[in-house]
């Protein structure tokens, strides 16, 4: 038999092995997927889900309130978000703050996935840095018929000030896809809608109605 010592050894040691397991989980390296025309993607497994997560980022000659203009028009999302069908505000707590709504198409024979999502952004009065915080709000609506609610979904953007006219975009992206699609499937695909997404967005800057635009909240560097 172990001795009481032994004991204590034997689990100081596999509490020591769990920590250092543990904390590699949680500080997973991201991974560079695509770096193409200024855009790189990223990849990493994420900590508490089979599900990965994506990271974005780029550089754009915009300001500030070009950039946040083009995110404050939820209705619009359609037009640069891929694979998003339908969006809607649902609320607006103020100028920054509020609730959407989000329908995503896929490809047959799945189900269209839905979710409503808190958003919130704030600017360090600093540096200049907006941040934007994105995340599933459950039971806020009842969920929709031949739709399927996302079990999971959150994310977030970042724009620094970068000097000279340029703003640093990093936006970073989890859900989790809920009915029959296995994780493994939706990991092979995780790069190409933020890929997407992030070469809309800055097609739609260059339009008038946004690169022209001047949000009051904001302070410009």
């Amino acid at each position: 038999m172990l001795s009481g010592m032994r004991i204590f050894k034997l689990l100081s040691v596999l509490a020591l092995l769990f920590t250092v397991m543990t904390g590699s989980a949680m500080a997973a390296d991201w991974k560079v997927s695509v770096d193409k025309d200024g855009i790189r993607v990223y990849t990493r497994p994420h900590p508490d889900s089979a599900f990965n997560e994506a990271k974005v980022e780029t550089r754009v000659r915009a300001s500030l309130s070009s950039i946040m203009a083009v995110m404050q028009n939820i209705p619009e999302f359609p037009l640069w978000m891929d694979s998003c069908e339908f969006t809607e505000q649902l609320a607006e707590i103020d100028e920054s703050n509020g609730y959407a709504y989000m329908v995503i198409s896929v490809p047959w024979p799945f189900q269209r996935r839905d979710v409503v999502y808190r958003y919130a952004a704030v600017q360090d009065p600093q540096s200049k840095v907006v941040s934007v915080t994105i995340s599933d709000v459950k039971d806020y609506l009842p969920e929709q018929k031949n739709k399927v609610r996302l079990p999971r979904f959150s994310g977030s953007w970042q724009l620094v000030p970068a000097g000279d006219g340029y703003v640093d975009i990093t936006y970073q992206i989890h859900f989790e896809t809920g009915g029959m699609v296995p994780a493994a499937a939706a990991n092979l695909v995780l790069v190409n809608a933020p890929l997407i997404s992030i070469r809309n967005l800055l097609e739609l800057l260059k339009e008038p109605r946004y690169r022209d635009a001047v949000l009051p909240q904001l302070i410009e560097p």
